[in-house]
């Protein structure tokens, strides 16, 4: 009898209970089932997240029999430049020396497989499969646990597909099988999702707090425009289209300067990486512009309450004829603009590894990667 239809089959480590049709492990009723999930630190919550709801998800949709269980291993991040085949290897090589049955690779990195973003990489051959996080998109929730279910499933059948958890939402978009390893590709909706959850992951709002030089440039010449009666003239002459413009043109200095002052702009060597720099580049310019249009508007903020409080409404009625709330702000916004000049010069004092550190919350090993090329 066949009992590959109601045992999970599992790959590697212990010769016992092999499948005599199709030369699969099987896991007995009541076997522990240890499945590991390897993360860097930045992901350890998701990690943590899964590893707790998982065992339930794979009891409700592979098989209520098995005793399934997790074990969460942390490893140091890996370097943008590790392709699926160097994080698999890498979570292979933990697997074994756990002594688990399969093993779960959480990345922040996206993943790519013939110049194509996967949301997952499975290696039926290695008994692995690597999970991209920000391809999961903005609101995480059970798309992991999903995820997860769907590689867990995988492995144990060998077969591509759909899993019985996939949300209703996703589609394989490019399966491709080379021996035993499958893709889940992304939808062009998928692709989206990969933006946006890469962008999250940098936090943008927090950028500009991240970098100290560029922020206290950015603030000291802020105070200095706010106390200057030119500055409140050019305040009330100009009109609001006039202030929007210049509010632009200073943000959009601000980015400029730190693109490409840093070396942020990323150029591609061949062809086969172009797709891959083209979306390190979006993310990059998209991370950098909510970061700083987060800083001007802490910067106007900051600037209209000062503004209110230290300057007598009597003496700025002096010296532009009014005194009014719209006044203070005209004059708080073009201040907060002239900061943001100010914080583009600031910026320029910054290391190149403090931007990057700041824009990207990554940290590679001295190595590259030690998720990826760890012994």
């Amino acid at each position: 009898m066949n009992l590959c239809g109601t045992l999970p089959r599992l790959l590697p480590s212990d010769p016992a209970h092999h499948c005599q049709e199709c030369g699969y492990l099987l896991a007995m009723p009541g076997e522990r089932v240890v499945i590991g999930v390897v993360v860097s630190h930045d992901q350890r919550r998701w990690a943590d997240s899964l590893a707790e709801a998982l065992p339930e998800r794979l009891r409700e949709h592979l098989d209520p029999d098995a005793n399934w269980s997790t074990e969460v291993e942390e490893t140091g991040p890996a370097d943008a430049s590790a392709s699926p085949s160097d994080l698999t290897a890498a979570v292979h090589r933990r697997t074994l020396d756990r002594g688990w049955k399969m093993g779960i690779g959480l990345t922040g990195l996206p993943l790519w497989v013939n110049r194509r973003p996967v949301a997952t990489y499975t290696s039926g051959s290695h008994s692995v499969g690597l999970v991209s996080i920000p391809a999961l998109g903005l609101n995480l929730g059970d798309r992991l646990n999903d995820a997860a279910v769907d590689l867990v499933d995988g492995l144990r059948t060998g077969a591509g597909g759909s899993g019985p958890a996939k949300s209703p939402g996703s589609q394989l978009a490019d399966a491709k099988r080379h021996g035993t390893v499958r893709f889940a590709g992304l939808t062009v909706l998928g692709n989206l999702r990969l933006l946006a959850g890469m962008i999250r992951a940098n936090q943008p709002t927090r950028v500009m707090s991240r970098l100290s030089r560029a922020a206290a440039a950015a603030l000291g010449t802020g105070a200095y425009a706010l106390i200057s009666a030119n500055v409140w003239l050019l305040a009330h002459e100009g009109g609001w289209p006039r202030l929007l413009a210049i509010a632009l043109l200073s943000m959009a200095m601000i980015l400029f300067a730190m693109v490409f002052a840093h070396g942020l702009w990323e150029r591609a060597r061949d062809d086969d990486a172009r797709e891959r720099i083209v979306l390190f580049n979006v993310v990059t310019v998209v991370t950098l512009a909510i970061g700083i249009c987060a800083l001007y508007v802490a910067l106007f903020t900051v600037l209209l309450i000062s503004a209110l409080v230290a300057i007598p409404s009597g003496v700025l009625e002096q010296e532009t004829g009014s005194a009014s709330l719209g006044e203070y702000a005209r004059l708080a916004w073009l201040a907060a603009s002239i900061a943001t000049v100010g914080g583009a010069l600031g910026s320029l004092l910054e290391s190149d590894e403090a931007v990057r550190e700041a824009t990207y919350r990554r940290t590679p090993g001295r190595d590259g990667s030690q998720m990826a090329k760890e012994d």
